[in-house]
């Protein structure tokens, strides 16, 4: 399964400083200017995984990367990606995305591998089980009810307590 049906040339998410606001926006009109260098692409799931099943196999760690294992390499990883925006605001956050951006990035893909390899050591099409969670999550959220709240779907029908 492909991340994209072509590996199209995707635009860079350059966040752009707006006085005090920090946005991202993929469609701000970046085409590869001076701040990144590049258009970023995207290589297939098969490719991805085929470099990660490459690294584990060639290191013999197959043996330790039970479903389990890997859960708990993701929550730590996860923890190390949060650790960045530990104690800073919103606004702080997208400031640091910024300056620190290979750092969160690494923490990113560290994130992405053990998740990746969890779905493939338990048999779980990953992109098959996002659709589905997408599908659950619109019956849940309706459009009409969650537009701009941030309410659990629990209290989207229940009114505001006084």
């Amino acid at each position: 399964m492909m991340f994209t049906a072509a590996a199209p040339r995707m635009r860079c998410r350059r966040i752009r400083n707006l006085g005090s606001a920090y946005t991202a926006d993929p469609f701000d009109g970046c085409k590869g200017s001076a701040h990144c260098g590049k258009l970023n692409t995207m290589s297939s799931y098969d490719d991805v995984l085929a470099e990660i099943r490459r690294f584990r196999d060639e290191r013999d760690w197959m043996q330790f990367h039970s479903p389990k294992n890997l859960a708990s390499s993701l929550m730590i990883e996860a923890a190390e990606l949060l650790e960045h925006f530990q104690w800073c605001t919103t606004e702080e956050s997208h400031k640091i995305v910024v300056e620190k951006r290979t750092a969160v990035s690494h923490e990113m893909a560290d994130v992405a591998v053990y998740l990746f390899e969890l779905a493939d050591v338990s048999g779980i099409d990953l992109f098959a089980a996002i659709k589905e969670k997408m599908a659950l999550n619109a019956a849940k959220y309706p459009v009409a009810k969650a537009k701009g709240s941030s309410a659990k779907y629990t209290e989207l029908d229940t009114p505001e307590s006084p």
